[in-house]
């Protein structure tokens, strides 16, 4: 219980250091027809929710030893249960969203009118460390282990899940990097883990071009290179230059802007920006000035 309180406190802690704003509630319980569930954290930001399942549970020794059914016992309560609550969630609200006329319990729990939300994401957060399974959990598909129709999320252990709000320091950066992120989950193969992703995301803001075979796999191994040079030097206590996301001049004021002033709907905006790749960005640029 003490790993689980700290932390669902830490993944707070951690969303509010970005957005200090933002609306967070934690042991939300709703239903759907007679069964009970209930949500360890949904995180209200301008008209966007996160919704955010936190475990904190280790893999055993056993499974760690290769015993097959425990693994997929462990990664089953860690990694694919959490992704299949969220997304009855989701499912929930977007349904209550596009049927304002409809009725639920769970409205008047929530912290704000669901007529103002325009975008539901989801992620998990861990504990536990699983790497590259982490970072993609589809790379498992073939044990046959996944639920029918499973659509994940993306997974973040605690340590890298506040290495990306550390590193992106716009906050509709971390927006962007979650929304794309689940695309990514769920549409392309990949080989890295998730700092490998999140210094892809720093060079090209995740716009990629459609390879067209369901065989092609990314390998994006070695892409934190960036990262992990910023952090060793910071623990060496030397005054290195913290890696930032590629983004044009132009493009970054217009941010400052949008987070200064705040107006509704600022986040989608904001992440709208980011669907220009920094080439694209200087091109824009150039028209303007």
């Amino acid at each position: 219980m003490f790993a689980y309180n700290y932390l669902e406190n830490k993944i707070e802690q951690i969303v509010k250091s970005r957005f200090p704003e933002a609306v967070t509630i934690s042991g939300l319980k709703w239903h759907i027809d007679e069964i009970e569930y209930e949500t360890d954290l949904i995180s209200f930001i301008d008209s966007q929710i996160i919704i955010i399942e936190a475990k904190s549970g280790k893999i055993s020794d056993t499974a760690l030893r290769g015993a097959p059914k425990r693994l997929q016992r462990d990664l089953g309560e860690l990694l694919i249960e959490p992704s299949v609550q969220s997304l009855r969630l989701k499912n929930l609200l977007l349904d209550l969203i596009a049927n304002p006329q409809k009725s639920d319990p769970i409205r008047e729990k929530l912290p704000i009118d669901l007529a103002k939300i325009h975008k539901v994401h989801r992620v998990s957060v861990s504990l536990e460390d699983f790497a590259t399974i982490q970072a993609n959990i589809k790379n498992i598909s073939d044990t046959g282990w996944l639920p029918e129709n499973f659509e994940p999320c993306p997974t973040f252990c605690l340590g890298d899940f506040q290495t990306i709000f550390d590193i992106l320091e716009h906050p509709v950066q971390i927006i962007h990097y979650i929304q794309q992120r689940a695309i990514l989950e769920q549409n392309v193969k990949y080989l890295g883990d998730e700092l490998d992703l999140l210094g892809w995301y720093i060079g090209t803001l995740f716009n990629i071009p459609d390879f067209g075979d369901e065989f092609s796999q990314i390998m994006v191994t070695g892409s934190s290179e960036v990262i992990d040079k910023y952090y060793n030097g910071k623990d060496h206590g030397l005054d290195v230059e913290k890696p930032k996301a590629k983004l044009h001049s132009l493009f970054e004021k217009i941010l400052i802007q949008l987070e200064q002033r705040k107006t509704e709907r600022w986040t989608e905006v904001g992440v709208i920006l980011h669907m220009f790749t920094p080439d694209d960005q200087k091109k824009l640029a150039s028209l303007c000035l």
